[in-house]
């Protein structure tokens, strides 16, 4: 695939990965003064291998936008990523992939350092908008953009809420997230449980998940374009369920080691409280990989601070809750296996 980047105003061409690099950062870096806050002073706690942040400016109207289909038609109304205001102040840079355009924009309620976002530009057919994988180069081309981004940077997706809800999903544009974190998710998917592994090896690819972790998910591993062919079969499985999901793609730059999470949902929030206290706002695709933020109030977060031990767990409750049952995700395999056979 042939990727090119570009400056956002003056289209200037970056030449190399060193220079999208260092385009990025500095762009991130000049847009600090249209974020509503900054990340590196919010305050953390680290919770057993779960962290924890509070960000004020990460306010409980965010919630899902209420798209009862993961198909659901996009529409320009009250889009602000089809608004060319909102475009020209968050605007970093332009890519290219075999021709196909995007965006990146600085996330204007960032929850890390950085955070920005890659969109389908507004002039895209509305059916290509919604906010859900339906072509495989919806996979494909992002794994492409993230192999030129820094090494320490992973990109999620939260689909529409479908009949699930509570994917994080606040607009039905189509768009991934650009963020910066690190837990033990991450080194646990290194070292993959194979399901699938005697079907796909032959074929340079494995299907399995990393182990004991508490959300249910699919982790596909292997060359860049089995695993984006693949992944997508898995997609339209769920797509024939209106199943709302949460993707994340968090491998190094090697090609041939492409990591790409799906996380099937059960249900928009935990129904267990902590303390008497629930969380209010939907678990985004950096949230069922650990790193909780966004959707925790202050006295949440203080109350999970407290008692960094009973929390740990609680925790690891609220991500069975809200991911798929083990039935669900065999019957998930079962559909994905019989579009392979």
């Amino acid at each position: 695939m042939t990727v090119r980047f570009y400056t956002f105003q003056d289209k200037k061409a970056l030449k190399g990965r060193v220079a999208v690099i260092a385009h990025l950062r500095t762009a991130w870096e000049s847009k600090k003064g249209v974020m509503q806050g900054d990340p590196s002073l919010a305050e953390s706690a680290q919770l057993g291998r779960f962290t924890a942040s509070f960000f004020p400016w990460r306010r409980k109207d965010a919630e899902d936008q209420l798209q009862p289909s993961l198909q659901a038609e996009h529409t320009e109304e009250n889009c602000r990523l089809c608004d060319p205001e909102v475009i020209d102040r968050q605007g970093i840079a332009r890519v290219e992939v075999n021709g196909r355009p995007y965006l990146i924009l600085i996330n204007y309620r960032p929850v890390t350092v950085p955070h920005m976002i890659v969109v389908k530009p507004p002039e895209e057919a509305h059916a290509a908008l919604c906010q859900h994988i339906q072509a495989e180069t919806d996979l494909s081309d992002l794994a492409e953009i993230f192999k030129c981004l820094p090494a320490e940077l992973s990109l999620t997706f939260n689909s529409n809420p479908g009949r699930i809800g509570g994917t994080g999903a606040s607009i039905n544009h189509f768009h991934w997230h650009i963020l910066s974190f690190d837990g033990q998710f991450i080194r646990l998917a290194y070292t993959l449980n194979p399901l699938f592994h005697s079907q796909r090896a032959e074929q340079g690819i494995n299907v399995g998940r990393a182990l004991s972790w508490p959300a249910n998910h699919r982790i596909f591993e292997g060359d860049l374009d089995k695993v984006a062919a693949l992944a997508h079969q898995y997609m339209l499985g769920l797509g024939e369920e209106n199943r709302a999901y949460n993707l994340a793609i968090i491998t190094p730059t090697n090609p041939e080691n492409t990591k790409l999470v799906v996380t099937p949902r059960r249900r928009p929030l935990p129904i267990s409280s902590f303390r008497g206290i629930y969380p209010y706002q939907s678990f985004g695709g950096e949230n069922v990989l650990g790193y909780l933020g966004g959707g925790i109030s202050q006295e949440l977060f203080e109350v999970l601070k407290k008692y960094p031990g009973e929390a740990e767990r609680v925790i690891e409750i609220w991500l069975q809750e809200i991911t798929a049952t083990d039935c669900e995700m065999g019957e998930l395999d079962q559909k994905l296996l019989s579009r392979l056979s």
